[in-house]
């Protein structure tokens, strides 16, 4: 099962342009991947200087030496949080994920599989660069210095202590779910694999 994810031109999409790289402090960078972190990281570091995003600017480069920090999660642990995120009701855009259901006519049934089953259908009112493989915010092209981590680093390597979580109950998934988003997103699997890196 793979999916081809839609356009965004959300706001945020408008303005910036993945891969996001931001400088965090003199010698260490960040890639932004949403739903691993990324608002908590980009509150801890008020003071970041985007480096490429926006046309990819030649004004300011970063230091050869630089570590670039990737965070990254389980790529079912990240689909969850983003169904509990738009399709719970203790979700924060959780008016987004039911106009959406609104719209692709979800009444009843399985909502974790209809989700699941539609996400060629989320469109920029959903904002759907959220739901895009984790890989596709890393600048594969400029060869930085990567230091992957998981959520756990977090903390130890970034001082970020507070993480932005939804509350509500747990959804409950199938294993047949578990692997049509463990398909969906078999290219962050291969990019855990290339890396040698477990989340």
């Amino acid at each position: 099962m793979s999916v081809i994810f839609q356009p965004c031109d959300c706001v945020y999409c408008v303005k910036h342009r993945f891969p996001l790289l931001w400088e965090l402090e003199p010698g260490v960078a960040w890639f932004e991947i949403p739903k691993n972190g990324s608002f908590s990281v980009k509150e801890k570091y008020p003071k970041r200087i985007l480096i490429s995003g926006d046309a990819y600017s030649d004004q300011y480069s970063l230091d050869r030496d630089a570590r670039c920090i990737v965070v990254l999660r389980d790529p079912v642990d990240r689909f969850l949080s983003m169904y509990r995120h738009y399709f719970m009701a203790t979700g924060a855009r959780f008016k987004a994920g039911a106009r959406f259901m609104g719209r692709i006519n979800l009444i009843g049934g399985d909502r974790l599989q209809s989700v699941i089953d539609n996400l060629h259908e989320l469109s920029t009112a959903e904002e759907v660069h959220h739901f895009r493989p984790q890989c596709s915010f890393v600048d594969r092209v400029a060869h930085y210095r990567y230091q992957l981590i998981g959520m756990s680093g977090l903390s130890k390597l970034l001082g970020v202590d507070r993480l932005n979580t939804t509350d509500g109950a747990s959804a409950t998934i199938s294993s047949d779910q578990v692997a049509q988003i463990k398909t969906i997103y078999r290219s962050d699997y291969e990019f855990f694999d290339e890396f040698n890196f477990s989340a």
